[in-house]
């Protein structure tokens, strides 16, 4: 019939590409059937009733525990029924619902010496919420929280799964939603979470002290920088006087466009960090080598305004690495090319 078998899933059989693809999923001797036209659609179906005894159920409304209601703004999937059954599993149908799924700042450990529970019991309620979770991401982290525990689990572990059961139980119509209209603007709202009350888990590993706070960085940056640049410039023998002050805010103002540069370059490798040693070495080269070109015509005559010389190696600094920024941004383009042709 012309199907080819998905390359990241099994069960999924393609026909045709762009505007006339049809997509078919195979669980057993059940088939879900969608595609871009309903003639496609209807076509595949003779095709199959013409060589097999097959019966035609109409538009998917439930599939392996998976409730499907469609509509013409989108189609929504649920597990409600299967998260009641959970809900009565655990011996807790009318129980208080929680308003989140795992308690605040909540830590397990595997060397707890508090009671056992019953293992199987805990992995049943546990692989039972993982199979929720397919429509129910919110739930996700708690229970892959949980699920390390399946070994020896003890008082503290199942009490954190009740907690996740008492969170869908008061949740049991949550699900998925896929509007029709990907054109049309949807609002989300989110609660604000004070990162301060957020502590470490002690049982994971750390990350590193990254500073993401872009905005507040960029405008520090040259304010510092100015102010740092000012102070040295005194100390280092600039004029001192009400009507030096101009000057010398503007020469410091103009050297901190440096540290402006600095932060730059730390978005710039966030953004292309895939490519490291480019991003590193290019603008650090170039820096070098503009601060050498900045300095060199300038000739060693102290008669000069003081001022002149740094400004020439700051300037010259700035526009290496800038120059070594898009000569990075070349050279990860023609990396990306080349790796593509030795694909091809």
């Amino acid at each position: 019939m012309g199907f080819e078998q998905s390359p990241h899933e099994a069960a999924i059989y393609r026909r045709g590409n762009g505007g006339n693809a049809l997509l078919v999923g195979v669980y057993v001797d059940d088939l879900v059937i969608t595609g871009t036209k309903d003639a496609e659609v209807v076509t595949f179906k003779e095709e199959m009733k013409a060589t097999f005894q097959m019966s035609d159920l109409g538009p998917l409304s439930f599939y392996l525990g998976i409730e499907v209601h469609q509509d013409d703004s989108g189609i929504t999937l649920r597990q409600t029924a299967y998260a009641k059954r959970i809900v009565e599993l655990a011996g807790l149908t009318d129980c208080n619902p929680a308003l989140t799924p795992m308690e605040e700042r909540l830590k397990l450990s595997h060397h707890s010496t508090t009671e056992e529970v019953d293992a199987t019991q805990y992995r049943r309620l546990v692989g039972s919420l993982r199979y929720l979770t397919h429509t129910r991401p919110d739930l996700a982290f708690s229970v892959g929280y949980v699920s390390r525990f399946m070994q020896r689990p003890i008082t503290e572990h199942q009490q954190a799964v009740k907690r996740i059961i008492h969170y869908v139980a008061g949740t049991l119509d949550h699900g998925l939603y896929y509007p029709r209209c990907p054109g049309k603007e949807w609002s989300i709202k989110a609660s604000y979470i004070n990162t301060k009350d957020q502590l470490a888990d002690l049982l994971t590993k750390p990350l590193g002290r990254i500073n993401v706070q872009f905005a507040p960085a960029k405008s520090q940056a040259p304010l510092g920088g100015a102010f740092l640049n000012a102070f040295g410039a005194i100390v280092l023998g600039a004029p001192i006087g009400i009507k030096y002050w101009a000057a010398t805010t503007y020469w410091s103002l103009l050297m901190s466009l440096f540290t402006v540069v600095l932060n730059v370059s730390a978005i710039w490798t966030a953004i292309f960090g895939a490519a490291m040693d480019y991003m590193i070495s290019a603008p650090a080269h170039g820096a070098v080598i503009g601060a050498w070109l900045g300095a060199w015509p300038m000739p060693l005559d102290w008669e000069r305004p003081w001022q002149e010389w740094p400004i020439s190696v700051t300037y010259g600094s700035v526009a290496g690495h800038l120059i070594g920024m898009a000569i990075s941004l070349a050279l990860i383009v023609a990396h990306k090319r080349r790796g593509r042709a030795k694909a091809d």
